[in-house]
C-alpha cells in the first residue's frame, strides 16, 4: 500500500524490497514498481554515492499459521509462506 500510495503521488521512482518473491510480483503489479529481492544481506541493496530522498519502513511479520489458514490463504489467493 505504501508503494501503491507513493506511485499515486507521483513518485519518479519507487523500489520496494522484501525477501519474499510473492510479496515483491505483487507490489510490481499493483505499484508499478521496481523491486529487489533480499536474500544475502545488505549489500544487495546498498548502492554506493545514491540514496533515497524518502523511506518507508512498512515491515511486518509472518505469524505461525496452522494448515487450515494457510488453505484459506490460497483460497483467497494469498499466496505466500
Amino acid at each position: 500500500m505504501a508503494a501503491k500510495s507513493a506511485h499515486l503521488k507521483n513518485a519518479v521512482k519507487v523500489i520496494v524490497i522484501d525477501t519474499l518473491q510473492c510479496r515483491l510480483d505483487m507490489a510490481k503489479k499493483v505499484a508499478e514498481c521496481e523491486t529487489i529481492l533480499w536474500n544475502n544481506g545488505a549489500t544487495e541493496v546498498i548502492a554506493e554515492g545514491r540514496g533515497a530522498e524518502l523511506c518507508i519502513d512498512a515491515v511486518g511479520f509472518e505469524p505461525d499459521r496452522s494448515v487450515v489458514d494457510r488453505a484459506k490463504a490460497v483460497g483467497i489467493l494469498k499466496k505466500g509462506p
